[in-house]
């Protein structure tokens, strides 16, 4: 009997509800079942022993380069890469130009994830026009149905009452702020972290109030307005303290760090350019508070900040190469087998075996994202493919539909083209 059906059996299966062995059988398209799952006459079957299939993987925060600095990465290519990763879901900052900063200019953007990207890119909008972290707020209505949230990645909104107004504007259209936190005057030159590096090697140094400062200064905000606020790539001990006391006082916070803050520390600095990134990597005194964040959930999201530089820039010296270049800010496709390879590392049981990634409803106090049942909808594919997108003929993201954009940096799409099902050993090789 002739069968449409594939099995990949023999796997270890990761869900949310745990981890256990078992099979995942897709028919036409779409999961059939998963977990004990004995093939069928005509079935396709696929040996997956040794191998982990999971959900779809979410990054909240990559930058894509697409439109405007595509010599450094295009959606194409960053999206590729995702999918190499295990992510089905990624949400592109508004560094770009144009800036998404108004409809026109986010249809740019919109329109080249359409014709190019292989997984579902969701765009941040920016929070002020130009992306300058000053002068004129964005129209948040016209832009909210087609974004996750609004952003100045890479820049802080330096004035207080600016960036209540833009809270303020955000829950009126029921979008999130994701903040880049960062005081302009506090950074005095500076290009890593105030520490003993810094003062060894007689470097300027950026101190850690320079982001915590206004982490504090935002969640009581938040607090005020009752925003949906998410705070970017935390580094420092305050910043994950400032977080754990607003959720313990019910303010809707969250916040997410880059496993390059979890791996490395200013200890493990070299005097090259790729150790240069925005945060810079904070002391092993922060390393330790961020990790015992995760572990007590205080801090949801684990992001790569996916930010490609060109090669030459990447490897310049510290002041004269840009801001986070660095390659161990995590391309996407790398960072599970990383943080695998982390784990295994450390026998005396500190690592998190996993991050413990939460999604708060929109009715949760702590929630800044909101959540949708994932879709069992999906294109087959073998495990361990490689798939290079062809500009001639390229392969259309889903429509972005109101409901979709805002529970993009949440939902988790069952998607069996998407699953990660390489061995952590043979995908750090292929991410070498």
């Amino acid at each position: 009997m002739e069968s449409n059906r594939t099995v990949f059996a023999n796997a270890t299966i990761a869900t949310a509800a745990g981890v256990r062995p078992g099979a995942v059988a897709v028919c036409g398209g779409v999961i059939d079942a998963v977990g004990n799952v004995e093939p069928r006459d005509g079935d396709r079957v696929v040996d997956c022993r040794g191998l982990c299939i999971m959900p779809g993987l979410v990054d909240v925060h990559v930058h894509l380069r697409e439109p405007g600095y595509e010599y450094k990465e295009t959606i194409a290519a960053g999206t590729a890469a995702a999918a190499r990763g295990g992510y089905t879901t990624v949400c592109s900052m508004p560094n770009l130009r144009p800036v998404p900063d108004c409809p026109e200019s986010l249809g740019v953007q919109l329109d080249a994830i359409r014709r190019t990207a292989v997984v579902r890119v969701v765009p941040y909008a920016s929070i002020t026009r130009g992306q300058k972290g000053a002068g004129e707020l964005v129209d948040f209505e016209s832009l909210a149905e087609s974004v996750v949230g609004f952003s100045d990645d890479g820049k802080g909104v330096q004035e207080e009452s600016l960036m209540r107004e833009a809270m303020l504007r955000a829950k009126a259209v029921d979008r999130p702020i994701a903040a880049h936190c960062e005081v302009d005057e506090l950074l005095r030159g500076g290009y890593i972290h105030d520490g003993g590096y810094c003062r060894e090697h007689g470097h300027r140094g950026i101190c850690s109030e320079s982001e915590w400062a206004q982490v504090v200064r935002d969640v009581r905000l938040a607090a005020e307005t009752g925003c949906r606020y998410h705070v970017c790539h935390v580094s420092t001990r305050e910043s994950v303290e400032a977080v754990r006391r607003g959720k313990a006082d019910g303010v809707r916070v969250t916040c997410e760090t880059g496993p390059h803050y979890l791996l490395l520390c200013d200890d493990d600095l070299q005097e090259e350019g790729r150790f240069k990134m925005n945060p810079p990597l904070r002391s092993a005194d922060d390393r330790s508070a961020l990790i015992e964040g995760i572990a007590d959930g205080t801090i949801e999201v684990v992001a790569t900040d996916h930010a490609p530089h060109s090669a030459g820039r990447s490897r310049a010296v510290w002041n004269s190469v840009p801001w986070a270049s660095s390659v161990s800010n995590a391309p996407s496709r790398c960072f599970i087998p990383i943080w695998c390879a982390a784990g295994q590392s450390r026998s005396n049981g500190s690592w998190p075996s996993c991050p413990r990634i939460r999604a708060a409803s929109s009715g949760s106090a702590g929630g800044s994202f909101q959540v949708r049942r994932p879709t069992s909808r999906f294109s087959t594919s073998t495990p361990n493919t490689k798939s290079t997108p062809n500009a001639s003929s390229p392969r259309a993201a889903p429509p972005l539909s109101p409901a979709g954009a805002s529970a993009a940096s949440a939902c988790l799409r069952w998607s069996a083209a998407r699953w990660h099902t390489a061995g952590c050993r043979s995908a750090m090789s292929n991410c070498q």
